[in-house]
C-alpha cells in the first residue's frame, strides 16, 4: 500500500518569472544608492518586487506604511530597540539617529496619504539612507 501525502506537505515552488528586467533595473539603482518610486495599480506585483529582492540586497522593509507608529516599530525591530513607553517623537528621532551612517535602504511599502509629519519623517530617513517608496497608482 502506498501512503499519499497530504496536502500540508506539499509545497509547491512557483518561480518569480517574466520581471527579471524590473528586477536587474531596481538591483542596479540600489547598487547606485538612488531613491526608488514604485508605482502600479493594485496586484501588478510592487510588494512581490520588494519581497523578491529584500534579502538579497539586504533592504530594511516597512510593511505597513501608513502611519508613523506602525513605521516606528518596524523600524525598531531592524535596530533592536525597545519602545517602552516612549513617546512617538522619541522614538521617531530614535530611529532617524539609528539610521545615520548606515548603508541599507528602506522601503514604504504601501505609501499613500501622508500626513506632514510622515512626509517629514520619510524626508529624514532619506537624508541619511536611500529610500523606496512602494505606492498604488491607477496612472502610467
Amino acid at each position: 500500500m502506498q501512503a499519499r501525502a497530504s496536502t500540508s506537505d506539499v509545497r509547491l515552488a512557483i518561480p518569480f518569472v517574466g520581471r527579471e528586467r524590473e528586477i536587474e533595473r531596481l538591483r542596479q539603482l540600489h547598487k547606485r544608492r538612488s531613491h526608488v518610486l514604485i508605482l502600479g495599480a493594485e496586484g501588478v506585483g510592487k510588494s512581490a518586487l520588494v519581497a523578491r529582492l529584500h534579502h538579497s540586497l539586504n533592504l530594511r522593509v516597512c510593511a505597513a506604511s501608513e502611519r508613523l507608529s506602525e513605521i516606528c516599530e518596524a523600524l525598531e525591530r531592524e535596530f533592536d530597540l525597545e519602545a517602552g513607553d516612549l513617546h512617538l517623537v522619541r522614538r521617531k528621532n530614535r530611529v532617524l539617529k539609528s539610521l545615520k551612517g548606515t548603508k541599507r535602504a528602506v522601503v514604504f511599502d504601501g505609501a499613500s496619504w501622508t500626513t506632514p509629519k510622515l512626509s517629514g519623517f520619510i524626508e529624514g530617513v532619506s537624508e541619511r539612507v536611500p529610500v523606496w517608496l512602494c505606492a498604488r497608482s491607477e496612472h502610467p
